[in-house]
């Protein structure tokens, strides 16, 4: 699902709701959304998310451009 894609089903709902997480898709734990982060890339291929661009505050929180995932597709994590 893209950023477009969640906006627009969003539109339906209360706009003043709680947006909760699903930890699986059958429900065994839920926690409310606590940030969005969208400097991040995705590799479905490996699972693996991280770092799509080294910027200021992330090099001074000390990381570094090896921390940054050269595959994967650009993505927006929603984080618990």
């Amino acid at each position: 699902m893209t950023v477009k894609e969640l906006r627009e089903k969003l539109l339906d709902y209360d706009q003043d709701a709680l947006v909760v997480l699903s930890s699986d898709p059958e429900g065994n734990s839920f926690n409310a959304l606590g940030d969005v982060e969208g400097n991040s890339k995705y590799d479905h291929s490996s699972g693996r998310c991280g770092i799509a661009e080294l910027t200021g505050p992330l090099e001074a929180a000390g990381y570094s451009n090896e921390d940054v995932m050269s595959t994967g597709k650009k993505a927006v994590v929603l984080w618990p």
